[in-house]
């Protein structure tokens, strides 16, 4: 009898949906298809402190204006063609402030807060190109009065 017990539960847990698939030896992640590795490179890996670890060295060796302390978060890494070469695009979303163009009384207005992103690119391990556009200010829609 308490054979049984064991017995009906494993058929019950492999009957149901709780079970595993019957193919579960197959990639679950399509990112790291044999076929985006060969051409781009191994995928960028993301650091237990917060970022990806190459755009970490690459903003330590002061290779962009883009420091951790002013980006608002990370997208996933896709494989981009730019120039004829193959690389890992990483998406950086980032705030950062401009001068307003505005004057009140003869005095500028406060620096405005601008959302921009960027990609950095990489290869082999190392951030190879950022590719990122200055934000310019817009001008708002609601009228002054």
């Amino acid at each position: 009898m308490k054979f049984l017990i064991p017995l009906l539960l494993s058929l019950a847990i492999v009957g149901s949906s709780l079970a595993a698939p019957q193919n579960a030896t197959s990639p679950s992640n399509p990112d790291h298809s044999p076929d985006s590795q060969s051409v781009a490179g191994t995928k960028p890996s993301k650091s237990i402190f917060g970022g990806y670890r190459a755009l970490n060295r690459s903003m330590k060796r002061h290779e962009t204006s883009i420091t951790r302390d002013i980006i608002i978060g990370y997208g996933q890494p896709v494989v981009e063609k730019f120039q004829g070469e193959y690389y890992w695009s990483v998406p950086v979303t980032y705030a950062t402030l401009y001068s307003s163009p505005h004057h009140l009384y003869g005095k500028p207005l406060s620096d405005g807060v601008a959302i921009a992103e960027a990609r950095a690119l990489v290869s082999d391990g190392n951030v190879a190109f950022w590719l990122y556009d200055a934000p310019r200010p817009t001008r708002s829609s609601i009228p002054v009065r």
